[in-house]
């Protein structure tokens, strides 16, 4: 993003800096999260609706946890009958996946997919 700034100090400073601010212990994105992330990252802006038609599954809970986390925000109303909220990733999710930008991420076609096979 090119209207975004990050701060930082010198190393010596660090341990007065963590006296100041204690850092939030966050714990890792479930398996439905980090799935509800993926089709948000390759489809933005997306929409509730259309996440939960790709997913197959209700996403309400995923989606709550990532704007809740900040990966995730809302970025306007798609023009259609309801006006239905649109999701993007946010500057936050570049800076936790360390990408300085979403052209960065691998195409779509070269990520690979776990299939899953059940005995009939």
């Amino acid at each position: 993003m090119e209207s975004a700034y990050q701060l930082s100090t010198k190393q010596e400073y660090y341990e007065y800096l963590v006296k100041l601010v204690e850092p939030k212990r966050q714990t890792a994105l479930s398996n439905a999260a980090l799935e509800t992330l993926s089709v948000i990252v390759y489809n933005q802006p997306v929409t509730r609706s259309s996440i939960e038609f790709i997913r197959g599954v209700n996403s309400d809970a995923a989606l709550a946890r990532l704007v809740e986390r900040g990966l995730v925000e809302e970025c306007g109303r798609l023009d259609s009958p309801g006006k239905p909220l649109l999701y993007r990733t946010t500057y936050e999710f570049l800076k936790t996946f360390g990408l300085s930008s979403i052209e960065e991420l691998p195409d779509i076609e070269n990520v690979p997919l776990q299939l899953t096979f059940y005995d009939m």
